[in-house]
């Protein structure tokens, strides 16, 4: 909690608790990284600090998936998401180049520019999946806090 608070920029403790509508005192103490302490800032806190700071939103998602045994990817792009059509003539141009340079290694083809194309081949699903992805959205929680 205390680097996602942190993270915040230019915002100080008593803004965000204000803007929590706690205490900054309160919050103060839902910071203290000791692990004697008994609860700390729920959940919904949390979710209400992260949907207006986004930026503390990634703080907590690297704690959780490490917490979870992995890590968190942010997504690189902040580009309007195509339509279904456009990525599969992507998907398709660029995993057919990738299929013609991995059929011609056996000739003697450039092994660096076959992995260029097999990468380009695979930025292009792992854009169909982002904009595949971006339409879910997190559950609202029931009575968080307003």
């Amino acid at each position: 909690m205390q680097n996602a608070v942190e993270a915040i920029p230019q915002r100080t403790h008593r803004e965000v608790a204000s803007f929590l509508g706690i205490r900054a005192s309160t919050l103060s103490y839902g910071m203290d990284p000791s692990e004697d302490r008994p609860g700390g800032l729920g959940i919904a806190y949390v979710d209400r600090l992260c949907d207006r700071w986004p930026e503390a939103a990634a703080h907590l998602a690297q704690h959780f998936a490490a917490r979870a045994g992995g890590l968190f990817q942010p997504n690189a792009t902040t580009a309007a998401p195509k339509a279904a059509w456009q990525h599969v003539a992507t998907m398709a141009k660029e995993t057919g180049e990738a299929v013609a340079a991995l059929s011609s290694v056996e000739h003697g083809a450039d092994r660096a520019e076959v992995r260029r194309e097999l990468i380009e081949a695979r930025d292009a699903i792992d854009a169909a999946l982002r904009d595949h992805d971006a339409e879910q959205r997190a559950i609202p929680l029931r009575g968080a806090v307003k």
